[in-house]
């Protein structure tokens, strides 16, 4: 882990964070703070420091997968969403980490791929919380 890593230092603090889901082998999983537009819409980010998947370690980009379809099940589950799109970008954060987005029938930009919100509003912690106890009570 680095100091200048954003993903780094939210890992760090993982627990304590209201965005926190849940903590698996290779990854912990947050909500993604706009959940406006997606509910459920969350992040899947590597413990290691690692920035690309292509270079990191076989034996992580095989655990990786396994990790993201149980995040995305029970985000599906809890929801309702009848699909998911998922997203490894690393252009703003250089962190390995994916974005599980659900996909709703009247959802922002419907049919098209996933757009962020406008607003982007910020929920009081207590509402993340509530959110992620509820994609954890369906693993």
């Amino acid at each position: 882990m680095t100091d200048a890593c954003a993903l780094c230092r939210l890992l760090r603090a993982a627990d304590s964070d209201p965005t926190f889901i849940a903590e698996f082998d290779h990854s912990f999983a947050f909500l993604y703070y706009d959940q406006d537009a997606y509910l459920g819409r969350s992040m899947l980010v590597i413990k290691e420091h690692h920035e690309h998947f292509h270079l990191a370690p076989v034996v992580l980009q095989q655990a990786l997968v396994p990790e993201g379809i149980k995040l995305t099940t029970a985000i599906l589950k809890a929801f309702g969403g009848f699909r998911a799109n998922h997203m490894s970008l690393g252009n703003q954060v250089a962190h390995l980490h994916w974005h599980v987005i659900p996909r709703y029938p009247n959802d922002l930009n419907t049919g098209h791929a996933p757009i962020h919100s406008q607003t982007e509003t910020r929920l009081p912690d207590s509402e993340y919380q509530k959110i992620a106890g509820e994609i954890r009570a369906v693993f």
